[in-house]
This record gives structure tokens, C-alpha cells and sequence, in this order.
């Protein structure tokens, strides 16, 4: 029944939708058979994940990390000066894991079908004509009704502010979405409305992308790293017992690098009322760690778990018997497909 529901990879074999785009005056593009070097590399560099941007983190956790595009982790830009801090992060990030290289990068834009009908909308038209088609999907879960098809289609664009800066700006109104990479595809770049969730090769790559801009991260994330010391960190936790209270949103944040101990230790900075929260997030860290590191059943887990402890066990589960409970009971459709389609690029973990 699981692989009945999983993503499938599927071309465009239907004569009705030719028909449909017919009736439009628009022919269906189809995959471009030059681009299979770029399916072979993919499945080498990222077997397993999909190519489209807001899968990766779910897919490649282990190595991904994410930054944000404006100080205090703000959203969106309001005005030229934002914008240009905005598209300034963005090209250091993009000079840095290119090396400084000059030579043009590969566009990934990613566009889909709402209600899983055909639809030439100007956008995909647009796509059609100017850039090749790769390749397509059939999400089988994503709707009541019909699935959603994903066209993923492949262009080359010059690492320069004149060619990236208006996609760049498009990104938070625009339906694209796109990753950006080289041809070996060693690393992906996707940007979204708040920063960009960046995957390499290694964890070693990883740390050092993130020690560089430690001040890009989510602030929780921002304070741990800073503070190495671990006398300076029980500095801080004393200091927050003579008064100087925390935020409580940091303070979730910070258990995400802690363990239970130490995380027991910032809670109690917070008032009483406060606590709540980072009460459920530690135990729910426990569970998250607990089975990444002896996997078990989490049936009876399931109840109790919120939609982000379920969709933190499907980033970090090491057996497939969690991910097929996951893909069978998890809460939200979102925790179910994103199980299986760790399910179905992954090889068999311990049970």
C-alpha cells in the first residue's frame, strides 16, 4: 500500500493532457533527453531526494543548514537598504560555495499543477519556451482528488547581481521555486522568502558555512554557537537566575543543541508560565534523539507527538520501521509524504 502512495516518477504518457493543451494552443513540452547527464549526476550526488527546493532539508538533514536573508531574522524587506542587505547575503553564500568561481550556474525552477489538472498558465508557458524540461512528478498524496504534477525545468544563469538580483527579489511573491547549483551538483542553493536552506557535501562543510556567518542563523542557533565556553554558558544561565530572564523562544531554540541536562538548566531561566513550551519541545528533543539512536516502534509515541516532533523523527529517523509508521499514522499529510519519500530513496535502516 505504501509504494501505491509514494512520489513516482512519471513522464507525460497521457494523450488527454496533449488534448487539453491542444485546446489551448499550447503543446506539452517533454523531457529533454540531453539532460540525462544531469539525472545521472543527481542520482549520484543526492540519491534519494527530489529535486525540488522545499523537500531538501527533509531529505539531506544531515547536512543542511539554513540562513536567514535580514538581521533579526526579519521576513520580508520593506525598503532598498533591506533589499540590499537581502541580495548581499545571498551572493556571499553563492561566491563562497562556488569558490569564487565565475563560470554560470545551473536554475532548477520547480512549477506545479494546484488541483492536478493541466493548465498552461502564462508562467509555464514562459518556461516552456526559453528552458528545457528535465523532469516530472506525480505526487500521489497531495490532494483528495486528483495528484499534482511538479515540472522541474533546467536553464543556465551568470552568478552576476544583474542575472540573480530580480530572481532573487521575485522569490517571496513568486509560484517558482528554484535550487541553485553547479554542474557537479556537490552543493544546492534554495532560496525561499526568509534566507535560503543551503545543503553540502559534508558535515565538516557544513560547520565551517556556518561559522562564517553565525549572525545569518536563527537566533536560538546564533547565541549556542557563539558561546563556546562552557563557563560562559553557566555565566549566562546564572545571570538569567538573578534576573536577566531569556527570551522564551530562544531558549526552544537552544534545545535543539543541547541535551536533556543542559536543556533542563535553560528552562528553569524562565518564569513558571513560560515553560510550557520548551517543556513539550525537550521532551520531544528526547524522543526525536532517543530513537534516531535505538530505533523502536513509535506507535504509541504518536499520540502525544505534535506535527513538528513528527516531522523532526522523519528528518532524523535511521530505521525504516519509524518512517513506515510515520508514512502510515503520522498527523499531517506533510509528515506522511515527506516519510515516504525518505522511504523510497533510502536503503533499509537498522530495525
Amino acid at each position: 500500500m505504501i509504494s501505491e502512495l509514494r512520489w513516482t516518477l512519471a513522464r507525460f504518457p497521457v494523450r488527454c493532457d496533449e488534448i487539453a493543451a491542444g485546446l489551448l494552443g499550447f503543446r506539452l513540452p517533454k523531457p529533454e533527453p540531453s539532460l540525462a547527464w544531469l539525472t545521472e549526476t543527481w542520482e549520484r550526488r543526492w540519491s534519494g531526494a527530489l529535486p525540488i527546493s522545499w523537500t531538501l532539508k527533509l531529505d539531506l538533514s544531515e547536512t543542511w543548514l539554513r540562513f536567514h536573508s535580514l538581521p533579526g531574522s526579519k521576513r520580508y524587506a520593506d525598503s532598498d537598504d533591506e533589499y540590499e542587505i537581502l541580495l548581499a547575503r545571498h551572493h556571499q553564500v553563492l561566491s563562497e560555495l562556488q569558490d569564487g568561481s565565475a563560470r554560470d550556474l545551473l536554475l532548477i525552477r520547480t512549477r506545479g499543477d494546484a488541483d492536478g489538472r493541466f493548465s498552461a498558465s502564462k508562467e509555464f508557458r514562459l518556461a516552456a519556451r526559453t528552458t528545457s524540461l528535465w523532469q516530472t512528478f506525480l505526487d500521489r498524496d497531495a490532494s483528495a482528488g486528483d495528484p499534482v504534477r511538479w515540472y522541474t525545468f533546467v536553464d543556465r544563469i551568470a552568478p552576476t547581481r544583474e542575472a540573480l538580483d530580480p530572481l532573487l527579489r521575485r522569490i517571496p511573491d513568486d509560484e517558482d521555486r528554484v535550487i541553485l547549483t553547479n554542474d557537479q551538483l556537490d552543493w544546492l542553493y534554495a532560496p525561499y522568502d526568509g534566507g535560503a536552506d543551503v545543503i553540502v557535501e559534508t558535515v565538516d562543510r557544513r560547520d565551517q558555512l556556518r561559522s562564517l556567518h553565525i549572525d545569518w542563523l536563527p537566533t536560538g542557533a546564533q547565541i549556542y554557537l557563539k558561546v563556546e565556553d562552557p563557563d560562559l554558558r553557566d555565566h549566562l544561565r546564572r545571570r538569567g537566575a538573578d534576573g536577566d530572564v531569556p527570551a522564551r523562544d530562544v531558549v526552544v531554540e537552544i534545545l535543539a543543541f543541547v541535551n536533556g541536562d543542559e536543556g533542563r538548566k535553560w528552562i528553569d531561566l524562565l518564569p513558571a508560565d513560560e515553560r510550557g513550551l520548551p517543556e513539550r519541545r525537550l521532551r520531544e528533543w528526547t524522543l526525536v534523539r532517543e530513537v534516531a539512536a535505538e530505533p523502536r516502534s513509535i506507535i504509541d509515541d504518536l499520540s502525544d507527538a505534535s506535527d513538528w516532533c513528527q516531522r523532526r523523527l522523519v528528518e532524523r529517523a535511521t530505521s525504516d520501521l519509524v518512517l513506515e509508521e510515520l508514512a502510515e499514522h503520522g498527523w499531517s499529510k506533510r509528515v506522511r509524504n515527506a516519510a515516504r519519500q525518505r522511504l523510497r530513496g533510502r536503503s533499509p535502516g537498522p530495525l
